[in-house]
């Protein structure tokens, strides 16, 4: 069998809204950052729409959104949405180095040819 094995201690007192496969990561959040895991109040049923959204970095609840750092919203995408995890990276990294891609613009043939 793989895979971790979830204390019971673990899983209680986390709201029913949190997927069983995010269970272990919420823990891990509250043992490891208890400030930021207190800070999220994950009992506020905002959450629930943050986690069914489909684009759930743009539906971060307001009453928690400005007590988050950009990086902090990283890590709770991981945790909740770790399927969204590559776009909040993207947009961080963007963020942070101020620029407005990671990928290189589209240039035409013509343009690069004549640059050598």
């Amino acid at each position: 069998m793989l895979g971790d094995i979830i204390p019971s201690s673990n899983k209680s007192n986390l709201p029913e809204w949190i997927d069983e496969e995010r269970t272990q990561d919420v823990a891990n959040l509250r043992e490891s950052l208890p400030s930021l895991y207190t800070t999220l109040d994950v009992s506020n049923n905002q959450w629930r729409s943050f986690v069914r959204a489909a684009k759930c970095e743009q539906s971060l609840p307001e009453s928690v959104k400005p007590l988050l750092t950009p990086l902090q919203c990283v890590l709770i995408v991981k945790v909740f949405r770790p399927d969204r995890l590559h776009v909040v990276m993207e947009e961080f990294t963007c963020r942070l180095l101020k620029i407005k891609a990671l990928t290189p613009g589209k240039s035409k043939l013509s343009e690069v040819s004549t640059k050598d």
